[in-house]
């Protein structure tokens, strides 16, 4: 009875003591909002943690995870920075490779974030940045839970080493941003067919020097064709490279690395003036 006196007395009186109590009260509520906000990944951190002591991992990586559709989602990005961190206390018999050093890598190297989840283009980067494993994922929608399969790769190799799942709940803030990509570059506009805009220009390669084929696809006889979808720069180069369709033997990669050193025309407005397009790139393979 007294501590319901307390409170009509603080409600009519707006005294500094509301404030002070309404300022414990909303201090308190903060871990529940959070928790409402972002899904909990210490279990599933957890397990890993375990495999990778198992594995003598010296250091890892974690890749942002694609989906439920074919790009990173605000979500996506943000159980792998959640994984990470947890993954960086959890353990003192591995490092943990630094999330802003993944972002740069994949700049460096060109690539769409989602195109980091591919296993031969994990690996890749994963070697340039000094990892021993790699945590690779996508994401997928059952219901009113989001389902996460991880992937844990040796970079040696690229051997798969153990594969986890976990759910977690779909709230509302991760439901309003299915539909968000986290890639700027997804909003450069694709190409337009000739003619679309009256004067205009498509963009076309100046320097395309045929791509090696691997080792062990030559090995193999193998060959092939990579299509991807690009964004062509006003600089000429290309960035933000989406891998659409690949065939095995390992051409993925030496893919990548070619386009990386192409050089091209950009596309060119009504006005004359240089403008950033996206456009689809076959890189061919013959043995």
């Amino acid at each position: 009875m007294h501590f319901l006196r307390l409170r009509a007395k603080i409600a009519g009186t707006r005294s500094p003591v509301e404030l002070l109590l309404a300022f414990f009260l909303a201090v308190a509520a903060i871990p529940s909002a959070r928790a409402q906000e972002q899904p909990d990944v210490h279990a599933l951190a957890s397990k890993v943690a375990t495999a990778l002591e198992q594995f003598n991992s010296k250091a890892i990586v974690v890749f942002a995870f694609p989906g439920p559709s074919t790009f990173v989602t605000p979500m996506g990005a943000q159980l792998a920075d959640d994984l990470s961190d947890v993954l960086t206390q959890s353990s003192g018999k591995f490092k943990v490779i630094d999330r802003a050093r993944v972002v740069r890598a994949l700049g460096s190297n060109r690539v769409a974030p989602e195109t980091a989840a591919d296993p031969e283009t994990a690996v890749w980067l994963a070697q340039g940045i000094g990892a021993d494993v790699v945590l690779v994922g996508r994401l997928s929608r059952e219901g009113g839970s989001i389902q996460l399969t991880l992937d844990c790769l040796q970079v040696s190799g690229g051997k798969y080493l153990q594969s986890f799942q976990a759910a977690f709940p779909l709230t509302d803030k991760w439901n309003s941003e299915l539909g968000a990509n986290i890639d700027p570059d997804s909003e450069v506009p694709a190409i337009r067919g000739p003619g679309a805009d009256s004067g205009a220009s498509l963009p076309h390669c100046t320097s395309c020097p045929a791509p090696q084929i691997p080792r062990d696809a030559r090995d193999q006889a193998a060959g092939g064709t990579v299509t991807v979808e690009v964004v062509i720069g006003t600089d000429g180069k290309s960035r933000d490279i989406r891998v659409l369709k690949t065939p095995d033997h390992g051409l993925t990669v030496a893919a990548l690395q070619a386009i990386q050193k192409w050089r091209f025309s950009p596309a060119r407005g009504a006005d004359g003036k240089p403008r950033e397009t996206r456009m689809p790139i076959e890189v061919s393979f013959s043995h």
